[in-house]
């Protein structure tokens, strides 16, 4: 059996059994990304908490968010350091 064939199965088995989600990236509270240890599909939370696919522009939207925060917590740590001095 080559690469392929077992990913096809292990594709067959999550379409059957139902897929194995393990948590990959927590955004925020209520934004993460999950992904299948058997087949490797992508999903995400939505805005009412249901798993979708995880497609290219949800990964880019993510990453802006994400960028934001940092850039906000970045910022926060900042003003505590000025207050303190």
């Amino acid at each position: 059996m080559n690469l392929a064939e077992i990913a096809n199965v292990n594709r067959l088995l999550c379409t059957v059994s139902g897929h194995k989600y393990k948590l990959v990236k927590k955004i925020t509270k209520h934004l993460k990304h999950y992904q299948c240890s058997c087949c490797g599909c992508q999903v995400t939370t939505n805005t009412k908490g249901n798993l979708v696919s995880l497609t290219e522009e949800l990964k880019l939207i993510h990453l802006g968010i994400e960028t934001v925060i940092i850039k906000r917590k970045a910022k926060k740590g900042d003003s505590k350091k000025n207050a303190v001095a």
